[in-house]
């Protein structure tokens, strides 16, 4: 799933006029909560793809001297970035003329 939503996600960002580099690696951070707050430019991209802010999707944002609370359980997180996939995997299927 990682490739999917990173290829979704890069076009996204392309698109928007932001491009921004992912990896697999990246995203797989966000699904396990290993990634409490994430960079501007990707908390950006993901508004713009999924409507919702980085703290609706379940990241907690920074507090006392840049350290983040203990991250959220990452379920909602998952859920918005297989959507991600399906939609890169739908973006991949469509025939180019």
């Amino acid at each position: 799933m990682g490739v999917e939503a990173a290829t979704f996600l890069v076009k996204e960002s392309i698109e928007a006029g932001e491009p921004v580099y992912l990896v697999p690696r990246t995203i797989a951070n966000w699904e396990d909560g290993k990634t409490a707050w994430p960079r501007a430019k990707y908390r950006r991209l993901l508004h713009t793809v999924t409507g919702r802010t980085a703290t609706e999707l379940g990241f907690t944002e920074p507090t006392y001297r840049g350290r983040a609370t203990a991250p959220r359980k990452a379920g909602r997180r998952k859920a918005v970035m297989r959507r991600c996939a399906d939609a890169a995997c739908s973006w991949v299927s469509e025939p180019r003329y």
